[in-house]
Formats: structure tokens, C-alpha cells, sequence
């Protein structure tokens, strides 16, 4: 019986794992402030590194 129970629990951490991702991946950034160069990472990937926004100087923020 508690096999079962932990099937179904193990089963419902990776699908809300999976939805979560999902979520995060497919949603735009909703924060106004964020820096439209870098989209608020206060980086953007240069030709060989990470390269540090010149715009919002590695904040993310404008």
C-alpha cells in the first residue's frame, strides 16, 4: 500500500516539476524595469563568455 502512495506522490513532484519549467520557459519577463538589451539578466552571451550589459551595467534594471 505505501508503494502505491509513493508512486503517486513521486509522480505528481515531477509533473508539477515539469509544469513549472513550462512555465518559466514559455512566460514573458513581466517586470517594466527590466533592461530591453539583456531582458534583465544584466548579461548577455558574448562571442566567447558571458559579456556584462553596458546599458544597465550588469543590473538587469533600467
Amino acid at each position: 500500500m505505501l508503494v502505491f502512495i509513493l508512486r503517486y506522490v513521486i509522480i505528481a513532484v515531477v509533473i508539477f516539476a515539469v509544469l513549472y519549467v513550462l512555465f518559466r520557459l514559455l512566460l514573458p519577463n513581466h517586470n517594466p524595469n527590466a533592461c530591453p538589451r539583456c531582458d534583465g539578466k544584466g548579461y548577455w552571451l558574448g562571442t566567447r563568455e558571458r559579456e556584462k550589459c553596458d546599458r544597465c551595467k550588469g543590473t538587469g534594471l533600467l
